[in-house]
C-alpha cells in the first residue's frame, strides 16, 4: 500500500511537471500528445485513469471507515466494562450498607409509612373547603369557645404519625387561623411555592366557575381564566378585585375574599404536610 502511493505521488509530480512545460501549438502540430494522435483514445484512457483512481480513493475511504469503527468498538467495550464495574462496586456497597444498617431503624420506618397510609385525611374537594371554611367563619362569629390545642411540630416524622382525627383537627385550626376581614386577607404572606397547580387548575377553577354562574346567572369562561390566570402570575387581591369589578361591580370584593380564604386554606395545608 505504501508503494503504490509513492508511486502515484510519483506520477502526479511527474505530470505537473509535464503540464507546467507544455507547449499547447507544438504538441498540435507534432501530435506527439495522444490527445492530439486520437482524441477518442485519450479520452477512454482517461476515464481508465479516473476509475483506477475513484476505485482507489473508495478502498480507502472504506479502511479508513474500518478503522474508524474498530476504535469505536474498542472504546464501547472500555466504556461497558468500566460502567459494569462501577454497578458490581455500588451493588456491593448496598450491601454492606444494608448488612450495617440496623433492624429497629427498617421496621420504624415501615410503621411509619403503614400508618401515614392507614391514617391519611380523605382529599376534601373545593366545596368541603368551602364549607369547613364558612363553618369555622361562623363558629368564630357565634364567640362559641374553641378547643384549646398544643402547638404541632409539622416535620416529617411528626407528620408520619398523625391519626386521621388530628389532621382532620389540624385543617380545622388552620380555618379557623385563617382572617375572615379584607384587611387581613390581603395582608396575609401567601406561600406561593407551596400552591399546587392542580389546585389553581381544578379545585380553583371549578370552584369560580360556579360562583360566577350564581352571580351572572350564566356561565363566563373568560372571567373564570382570568381569575385562574391572576393567581398562577402570583398576582395580589386587590388588582384581581378591580378587574373583576368590571363586570361584578359590589361582589366583586367578596368574591376574593372567599377565593384568597381558599387560596390560603390550600397552600398551608400543603406547607404543613396537613393536605
Amino acid at each position: 500500500m505504501k508503494n503504490q502511493e509513492a508511486e502515484l505521488q510519483a506520477a502526479r509530480e511527474a505530470q505537473a511537471k509535464q503540464l507546467r512545460e507544455f507547449d499547447d501549438d507544438q504538441e498540435a502540430l507534432a501530435k506527439r500528445h495522444l490527445y492530439y494522435r486520437d482524441h477518442s483514445e485519450y479520452m477512454r484512457e482517461r476515464e481508465k485513469v479516473r476509475e483506477r483512481e475513484a476505485k482507489e480513493d473508495a478502498i480507502d475511504r472504506a479502511q479508513e471507515q474500518r478503522e474508524l469503527a474498530s476504535q469505536q468498538k474498542q472504546r464501547d467495550h472500555a466504556r461497558g466494562q468500566a460502567d459494569a464495574f462501577l454497578d458490581q462496586q455500588a451493588e456491593e456497597m448496598l450491601r454492606t450498607q444494608e448488612r450495617h444498617e440496623p433492624a429497629h431503624f427498617k421496621i420504624s420506618l415501615g410503621a411509619a409509612t403503614k400508618k401515614l397510609e392507614k391514617t391519611a385525611a380523605p382529599r376534601r374537594t373545593a366545596t368541603d373547603v368551602e364549607n369547613l371554611l364558612e363553618d369555622e367563619e361562623i363558629t368564630d362569629q357565634s364567640g362559641t369557645k374553641k378547643r384549646t390545642l398544643v402547638p404541632i411540630n409539622f416535620d416529617a416524622a411528626v407528620r408520619a404519625n398523625l391519626t386521621q382525627e388530628e389532621v382532620e383537627e389540624a385543617q380545622r385550626q388552620l380555618a379557623r387561623d385563617i382572617p375572615n376581614d379584607k384587611e387581613g386577607l390581603w395582608k396575609w404572606p401567601v406561600s406561593w411555592d407551596h400552591l399546587p397547580e392542580k389546585n389553581i387548575d381544578k379545585d380553583i377553577k371549578e370552584w369560580a366557575a360556579n360562583k360566577v354562574l350564581e352571580l351572572m346567572g350564566l356561565q363566563e369562561d373568560m372571567l373564570v381564566d382570568a381569575i385562574v390566570d391572576h393567581l398562577k402570575s402570583r398576582g395580589g387581591p386587590q388588582p384581581l378585585v378591580e378587574n373583576l369589578a368590571e363586570l361584578l361591580d359590589d361582589e366583586a370584593e367578596n368574591l376574593v375574599k372567599k377565593l384568597w380564604r381558599m387560596v390560603i386554606y390550600y397552600s398551608e395545608t400543603e406547607k404543613r404536610g396537613i393536605k
